[in-house]
């Protein structure tokens, strides 16, 4: 959730970047929960699974909401 919440805070992505973001942790949170709660072979699974997808979205997420600089835009036209 820091990282969530520094990267738009910094100006490196936007604030939709923290809503969305906050949604896949609260998810890991949850499966880690639960994996806590219940240790066996399939909430293991689970949070493994789960985290083998989190970090990709995560980083395409960053992405797709990073900040434009003024002077990058202009470069493109």
């Amino acid at each position: 959730f820091p990282i969530s919440f520094l990267a738009p805070y910094l100006g490196i992505t936007t604030w939709n970047f923290f809503t969305i973001s906050s949604l896949i942790n609260g998810y890991m949170a949850v499966k880690a929960f639960q994996f806590w709660k219940n240790s066996n072979d399939s909430s293991a699974r689970q949070l493994f699974f789960s985290s083998l997808v989190h970090l990709p979205l995560y980083l395409c997420l960053m992405m797709i909401f990073k900040t434009r600089d003024e002077d990058e835009s202009l470069k493109i036209e």
